[in-house]
Formats: C-alpha cells, sequence, structure tokens
C-alpha cells in the first residue's frame, strides 16, 4: 500500500510539471482548446511520461508543505519550458509590430484569439506565419520531449537556481528581439526607401497629394516584399527554432 502512495505521488509530480507546459506553451495554451480537452490531454500525457520519467524522482517529503512546495516547484518548471517555447515563436509577431508603422497598418488593429491582445495586422500574419513554421518543424512534440527530458536533470528548483533562470530568461528576451528586428530589417529597409522615395517625390512636384498617393504604394510595396521574403523567411526560421530550442536544453543543463 505504501508503495502504490508513493507511485502516485511521484505520478502527481509529473502531471504538475506537464500541466504547466499548458499555460504557456504555444499551441498547447490556446483559449480556443475547451478546458475539458486540456485537462484529458495532461492526463494522457501524464500517463505516457510517467513510466519514463518517475524513476527520476526521487522519493516525495512526507510533510503536506514541504510537498506542496515541490508540487508548485514543478508547475514553475513547465511553466518555465513552455515560456521559453513561447518567446520563439513570439519573435515572429514582434518583428510584424517593427514595420506595421511604416506600412500603415499600425492603426488596424485586430483582435488576436491566440494571444487574446489587440495586435497590428502585419504582427498577427507574422505570428501565425510562425506558429505554422512551429508546428511543421514538430515544434510541440520538441517542446513535450524537452519536458520529458527534463525529468532526467532537473529534479526541483531550488533558491539557488533563480539567478540562473532569472540570467536565462533575459538573455532569451534580449536574443528575441534582436533575432526579431533581424527578420524584419529587409522590410524595414524597402519602406524606408519607398517612403524616402515619396519625400523627394512631395518636394519636386508640391501639387501631387502625396498622403493620398503614397499609402496604396506604401502598402503595395510592403505587400510585394513580403511575397518574395516569406519563402526565403522559412529556411532562416528553422536555423532560429534550432538556436533556441538549443538554449533551452542547455538552460536545462544549467539547473
Amino acid at each position: 500500500m505504501d508503495t502504490l502512495i508513493l507511485q502516485f505521488e511521484k505520478f502527481l509530480l509529473v502531471l504538475a510539471r506537464i500541466s504547466g507546459l499548458f499555460f504557456t506553451a504555444p499551441l498547447f495554451s490556446s483559449p480556443n482548446i475547451p478546458y475539458p480537452i486540456k485537462a484529458a490531454l495532461i492526463l494522457f500525457i501524464s500517463l505516457i511520461a510517467a513510466p519514463i520519467s518517475v524513476g527520476f524522482i526521487g522519493n516525495p517529503p512526507e510533510n503536506m508543505i514541504a510537498f506542496a512546495i515541490l508540487v508548485t516547484s514543478e508547475i514553475l518548471i513547465g511553466l518555465l519550458i513552455g515560456l521559453f517555447a513561447q518567446f520563439i515563436v513570439s519573435l515572429f509577431a514582434i518583428s510584424g509590430d517593427f514595420y506595421s508603422v511604416p506600412m500603415g497598418f499600425a492603426i488596424n488593429n485586430i483582435f488576436d484569439p491566440m494571444s487574446e491582445t489587440d495586435q497590428p495586422v502585419m504582427g498577427q500574419l507574422t505570428g501565425l506565419f510562425g506558429l505554422l513554421i512551429f508546428v511543421t518543424i514538430s515544434g510541440p512534440q520538441t517542446t513535450l520531449y524537452s519536458l520529458i527530458n527534463s525529468f532526467k536533470s532537473v529534479s526541483c528548483l531550488s533558491i539557488s537556481q533563480t539567478n540562473i533562470i532569472s540570467t536565462s530568461v533575459i538573455e532569451l528576451f534580449c536574443k528575441m528581439f534582436a533575432t526579431a528586428l533581424s527578420i524584419a530589417i529587409p522590410m524595414i529597409a524597402v519602406l524606408f526607401l519607398v517612403n524616402l522615395s515619396l519625400g523627394l517625390l512631395s518636394k519636386a512636384a508640391p501639387l501631387i497629394n502625396i498622403m493620398v498617393v503614397g499609402f496604396p504604394i506604401t502598402v503595395i510595396a510592403g505587400l510585394v516584399t513580403i511575397f518574395f521574403i516569406f519563402p526565403v523567411l522559412y529556411s532562416v526560421a528553422l536555423s532560429i527554432f534550432d538556436g533556441l530550442f538549443s538554449d533551452i536544453d542547455q538552460l536545462l543543463l544549467r539547473l
């Protein structure tokens, strides 16, 4: 009977870590998935992962308060891995926000059901493109594999590890913005040249209403540039995902 209770407590720790992933990870945390289905998926994945992961978990404490703290620690580990995966997908939406203003779409915000926030049209377009690539390269499966593999390297979080976690989160956050800016640079450069040309045209021909003529030219130039950039961006995105997934693995090894 004691062995059965011990195995059930270990299963609860596996369940807690996997449930944390469903709060922050892309696609898993989507509000479009009903909560009963999420709960069933968490239970199903936990049942599959438990035989692999239970062997790496030590004996839980008998004190209920210590056990509750341990469960909270497991949830935080799942939240952290899901948050890092969310950073990977969010950088594409951020790259679209960089050139929404020069393209003329910043005023036309629409509701994004994935993040439950208002986003510019271009930000949502590039964000969906990043999510599509994430699913195409088996990103959800890789995230789950990283979570299950974390039981080998990370048993639980401690106060001494908070410095490592905060430093890694800040580094990845800065890397996310730098990568998003590098993705948006071609579009920003094209739109800058278009706006510069319109500015010179307004000086050469003051009678032309640049506000009326320039807006459709800017939009068309931006859409044509996106048409040529997206095929190239796919191959670039693959290397970005590989690099950021390796950052997650390195963080788990450091904990």
